[in-house]
């Protein structure tokens, strides 16, 4: 029985989560806008990133990097990196070496030369990778989406969308031209993508949902019904229903871009996760019981499983 001393145990462990996760946040908090407010073409705009880190907190040169997703109507330059000061480096027992890193605050200036056509817009999204360190611990690197949309005039005076400020935690501006892939890329992307999947597949954290898979698709079945075509069948339509379920997603994901990594880095997400993970390891150590829904148990173990495919599609 999952008693009130575990209970309350388990909502503490919750709220140092929580509390864990916003206070990480706090030690790098990352600005970004665009100056000044306006352009034509040829002329130029600066993405200004500013850096601002806690007391005590250090923001490492060499981890800053500089990434673009898109760029329509802009031509990037190199990011301008102001002087940066030094300590010793932490992985160099000796102190013979010295690291640059920034402290307090810090502005990088990222130049943008206008190629669009005046009355349109310039489009621009990208990515800052930065990493952190206090004198005694690393932070994990981290990463913040840039993202802003610029109307291009003849004369200045239009007004630039501007990302607000938020938190978050560690990259140089290395843009890479958008090319089309070729028939032959294209299949050996295939063909790799299947293997990872082959590979992932053998891992010990698949086999707990081998007797699982076995139950869904064989089921329950009378005698002289079950047939190798009526498996393979089965096969088939259970790896479709997770090749919809995952490509869905995967859409989803690629379409918010940005949005939908800062949301999955949000404790209104993380901290629900790691509570399933502490319920499932209750139940391994047999605190509490978890059993599956009568309905689902009937439908994995029950005649219509083992008949219907439209069931194990669903499943």
């Amino acid at each position: 029985m999952f008693g009130l001393g575990r209970f309350i145990a388990v909502l503490a462990l919750f709220g140092i989560v929580l509390f864990a996760s916003n206070a990480y946040s706090q030690n790098f908090v990352v600005t970004s806008s665009i100056e000044p407010s306006s352009a034509g073409p040829g002329g130029t705009v600066d993405v200004k990133v500013s850096f601002k880190l806690a007391e005590g907190v250090h923001l490492y040169k060499d981890k800053l990097a500089f990434s673009w997703e898109t760029l329509e109507g802009v031509t990037p330059g190199e990011p301008a990196l102001p002087p940066a000061g030094a300590i010793p480096d932490p992985l160099d027992p000796t102190g013979q070496f010295a690291t640059e890193v920034y402290d307090n605050a810090v502005t990088i200036t990222l130049p943008l030369t206008i190629t669009a056509a005046a009355g349109s817009s310039a489009t621009v999204r990208g990515l800052v990778k930065y990493q952190g360190c206090t004198d005694t611990v690393c932070f994990r690197p981290m990463e913040e989406t840039l993202s802003f949309n610029v109307p291009v005039n003849e004369k200045a005076g239009a007004v630039l969308i501007e990302e607000p400020p938020r938190a978050a935690t560690a990259g140089a501006l290395k843009p890479e031209p958008a090319r089309a892939i070729t028939a032959r890329e294209f299949l050996l992307r295939l063909l790799m993508a299947f293997g990872i999947g082959i590979a992932v597949s053998l891992t010990p954290c698949v086999y707990p949902m081998i007797p699982i898979t076995a139950a869904i698709i064989g089921g329950r079945q009378k005698a002289g019904e079950g047939t190798l075509a009526t498996a393979v069948t089965r096969s088939i339509v259970y790896v479709l229903g997770l090749a919809v379920v995952y490509a869905t997603l995967g859409v989803l994901s690629a379409s918010l871009g940005g949005v939908f990594s800062r949301w999955l880095k949000t404790a209104w997400v993380l901290v629900p996760v790691a509570a399933i993970f502490v319920l499932l390891a209750l139940s391994m150590f047999e605190v509490i019981t978890i059993q599956m829904p009568a309905f689902v148990t009937k439908r994995v173990t029950g005649k219509r499983s083992g008949k219907s495919v439209v069931d194990v599609f669903i499943l």
